[in-house]
């Protein structure tokens, strides 16, 4: 098959658990299907070029992902229009397109009633009323982009049984985020040693504050407590101004996305406890690196959050409720809790094996050749 997978940013040129999973789609399918990655152009040379038998596409130049600390709308816009001229260029036999941020996807439904393809949608979040807490009055508007965009087209895939639920779609396939269990295996801890690990996008969402006003308070009985932050975003600069005034310089520490994954699975395995102060999540694929490192993980007890069913607690890590002083309290009762630490390293390792790539892009490349031949039946 000829497969076309839509996002508006590329891995390895923007960090984030969307632009991964399409980039690790790619790689394992690369050597028995046609790979074509869309995408802002982030990197330099060419418009078009191929790599490691995958053929990537910078539909236009990269504009800002945010602006005012708010999902861009132009850029949604811009990217969705520029994506035309390069995607009807080609003929592909199936599109996967990820529904947000919207617009593409109706670049794509528009090419695949043309040229007579399916479209599959995979949603990795559905927002549903929380738009109104986002854009406020605006939120109107959002929404409704965000329900039309759901009617685009019957196949879906959803990355968690909540968004699952929360689309009210019993007709979406159920396909996780993987991860690189041999990868993550082959890693080696770093020399420096923390106590709490956070990485992700700096963005209001993720509610980082939390996480640093919670270290603030644990660290009145664990002075040396040591937090390493991994992240950029349009909150970082925000962040650095509260370690300072809470004079957490000795305990709170920044570093920016890290260009080697290998580096990311080092700090995993060099913490004791990873946590994810995130409210919306639809899926949580850090969370599920961490524990293949050996790293139990505490997740915040949100409706929009899928991350928490990846967490049985006191098995794999803990349910916190969205409250420094209740994140606090979960930290500082694992940080005294030590004869419990090997147990829970050794369940977050077996609970990490399900999500093994491996596995879940066999589903995959089943549900894409399902998809290929109900259209040529319907077709013929």
């Amino acid at each position: 098959m000829k497969i076309a997978l839509i996002y508006d940013c590329i891995y390895p040129y923007v960090k984030g658990g969307g632009e991964k999973r399409y980039f690790e789609i790619a790689q394992r399918l690369k050597n028995k299907h046609e790979i074509h990655l869309f995408g802002m152009k982030f990197w330099q040379g060419s418009d078009i070029f191929k790599k490691n038998n995958i053929t990537y596409h910078g539909v236009c130049k990269p504009l800002k992902l945010y602006t005012k600390n708010r999902r861009s709308i132009n850029q949604a816009i811009y990217f969705g229009i520029k994506l035309i001229k390069p995607l009807f260029k080609e003929k592909f036999d199936l599109i996967d397109c990820a529904a947000f941020p919207y617009f593409s996807v109706f670049t794509a439904w528009t090419y695949s009633k043309i040229k007579r393809v399916p479209l599959t949608i995979t949603w990795f979040e559905y927002w549903g009323k929380s738009w109104y807490k986002y854009l406020g009055l605006l939120g109107v508007f959002g929404r409704a982009i965000e329900e039309i965009t759901l009617r685009l087209s019957k196949n879906i895939i959803s990355i968690s049984e909540l968004t699952k639920k929360r689309l009210n779609k019993n007709s979406a396939k159920v396909l996780p985020i993987g991860i690189e269990l041999r990868s993550i295996g082959l890693a080696k801890s770093v020399e420096d040693q923390y106590d709490i690990i956070f990485a992700g996008r700096l963005i209001k969402e993720k509610n980082v504050d939390t996480l640093i006003k919670a270290i603030d308070t644990t660290r009145r009985d664990f002075l040396k407590i040591k937090c390493l932050i991994i992240g950029e975003g349009p909150e970082k600069e925000k962040l650095n101004d509260l370690v300072k005034r809470r004079n957490l310089e000795n305990n709170v520490e920044f570093k920016n996305f890290l260009e080697n994954k290998q580096d990311l699975f080092k700090y995993l395995k060099s913490s004791k406890l990873f946590v994810s102060p995130s409210t919306r999540e639809g899926f949580g694929i850090t969370l599920c690196e961490a524990n293949a490192c050996g790293t139990p993980v505490i997740a915040m007890n949100h409706p929009e959050n899928a991350a928490k069913d990846l967490i049985k607690e006191n098995c794999n890590g803990f349910i916190s409720e969205f409250s420094e002083i209740d994140l606090a309290q979960k930290i500082k009762k694992f940080l005294q809790d030590k004869n419990s630490h090997e147990k829970l390293r050794a369940q977050s390792l077996k609970a990490s094996k399900k999500y093994d790539w491996n596995n879940i892009i066999i589903d995959l490349e089943k549900y894409y050749s399902e998809l290929k031949y109900e259209n040529s039946s319907n077709a013929s």
